[in-house]
């Protein structure tokens, strides 16, 4: 027979479990700081999705691309009124830098590159850079920003 130690602060019978800390993804696992992650491998040190599925498996954690990609979804979404404010910002300027220059995307499934359009809008007033990239003349672009160095 072992002591029984009494519970303090809680009610005979009544515990209760703290509750879980706020996710950026509604039932979703990764926290703040794996999306940050995730997200800078992507787009800052053009680490696609593949290769960081193949590294997190090197390391034990399983992780579909299709599940890396769900979570940039989910993060980008997160992230448009951010992506909004910073649109007015640069687009207030009393002056911007515009170029229109072709770069070579690769197109999924073929193996091959099409060449896509970036426009690029710069605030010179703030280090803030606009870039939309245009997948044919005829669609709207997608847009993301990156902080000038």
């Amino acid at each position: 027979m072992q002591p029984g130690w009494p519970e303090l602060g809680c009610a005979e019978g009544a515990r209760q479990q703290a509750p879980a800390p706020s996710r950026p993804i509604d039932r979703g696992l990764p926290g703040p700081g794996l999306l940050a992650h995730v997200l800078v491998s992507k787009y800052a040190d053009h680490l696609p999705l593949y290769r960081q599925s193949e590294i997190y498996a090197r390391e034990g954690v399983d992780l579909d691309r299709s599940t890396l990609a769900d979570w940039v979804g989910a993060a980008s979404y997160l992230l448009s009124p951010l992506v909004d404010q910073l649109r007015k910002h640069v687009l207030a300027a009393s002056k911007i830098h515009a170029d229109d220059t072709p770069v070579p995307v690769l197109a999924p499934g073929t193996g091959k590159t099409k060449c896509r359009a970036v426009l690029k809008s710069e605030n010179f007033e703030y280090p803030v850079r606009l870039l939309h990239l245009i997948r044919t003349r005829e669609q709207a672009p997608c847009t993301y920003f990156r902080l000038r160095t």
